[in-house]
């Protein structure tokens, strides 16, 4: 069995998903086949229905999360999902995926937006080096030491991610560095 940082949630010989990295673990096992199946044939359908927008795409995607639930908890699919975290975990990995694989299509962003994106970093980039903490009035503990990197660190790890939630994560992680 695949231990939960948790222990005392998972206490079978199934394979816990209370983490992300035991999630794609089973992801790639036999018994994960079934899900990455369905996961795989619904970001192929979504992708292949142009006119699937809006009230439609919200809807096919709930049904997804729905079917991929009772995947999960199937009683032939071996996996322990008894506590909470761990069905939060496997419900966190599913929407990764498939949120990442559609984030274009369900958010999708025009061509003007991302011309004013390009204009804002450009600007942001030129005004950097006169931006000081300093010249923000920011109080020194928030710009001195260790708080400020981390929390430009935080920042530019939104970059990496294409789901809003994941984006949010990174800013919400960015005040917490600041404020301890």
């Amino acid at each position: 069995a695949v231990k939960s940082q948790h222990p005392e949630t998972c206490v079978s010989d199934a394979p816990c998903l209370a983490s992300g990295g035991a999630f794609v673990r089973f992801l790639q096992s036999e018994r994960g086949g079934p899900l990455v199946l369905r996961m795989k044939q619904f970001v192929h359908h979504v992708e292949g229905a142009p006119a699937l927008v809006g009230e439609a795409l919200a809807l096919a995607v709930r049904e997804f999360y729905l079917d991929a639930d009772a995947l999960l908890l199937a009683p032939g699919a071996g996996v322990e999902l008894s506590a909470q975290d761990a069905l939060d975990g496997a419900r966190d990995g599913l929407e990764q995926y498939v949120m990442g694989r559609l984030s274009r299509r369900a958010m999708p962003v025009d061509t003007a937006a991302q011309a004013e994106e390009r204009e804002l970093h450009a600007r942001c980039k030129a005004l950097a080096p006169i931006l000081t903490p300093a010249r923000l009035g920011m109080v020194a503990r928030f710009s001195r030491g260790a708080p400020w990197p981390e929390a430009q660190a935080e920042l530019r790890a939104m970059e990496r991610f294409a789901t809003p939630r994941h984006k949010l994560a990174c800013l919400l992680n960015c005040c917490a560095r600041l404020n301890r």
